[in-house]
C-alpha cells in the first residue's frame, strides 16, 4: 500500500530532477552546484554541462564557482554560513 507521503516524495523528486536526465541521455558530463534558495527557503542548484571528455574542465569550473561563492556553506533556514 502506498502512503500519500510516498507520493509526495515522488512528485518532489520528479520536479527536482526534471532537467537533469538530458545530459545523461546525451552522454554529457554534468554536475550541480548550489546557487541560492527560492522564496520558500528551498535550495536551488545550477546544472553545469560540458562536452564529452571535458570532465576536468567541468570540475575546474565548479571549483572556481565554489571558491567565489558561499552557497555551499549555506543551510536552508539558517541566517549565517556554517562554521568551519
Amino acid at each position: 500500500t502506498r502512503r500519500s507521503s510516498d507520493l509526495g516524495n515522488v512528485e518532489v523528486s520528479a520536479a527536482v530532477t526534471r532537467y537533469t536526465p538530458f545530459a545523461t541521455v546525451a552522454g554529457l558530463p554534468s554536475l550541480v552546484v548550489p546557487c541560492g534558495f527560492d522564496a520558500e527557503g528551498m535550495p536551488i542548484g545550477a546544472q553545469l554541462i560540458a562536452a564529452p571528455g571535458n570532465e576536468e574542465l567541468l570540475l575546474a569550473l565548479a571549483l572556481t564557482y565554489q571558491a567565489a561563492s558561499s552557497w555551499h556553506e549555506q543551510v536552508p533556514g539558517a541566517s549565517a554560513p556554517l562554521e568551519r
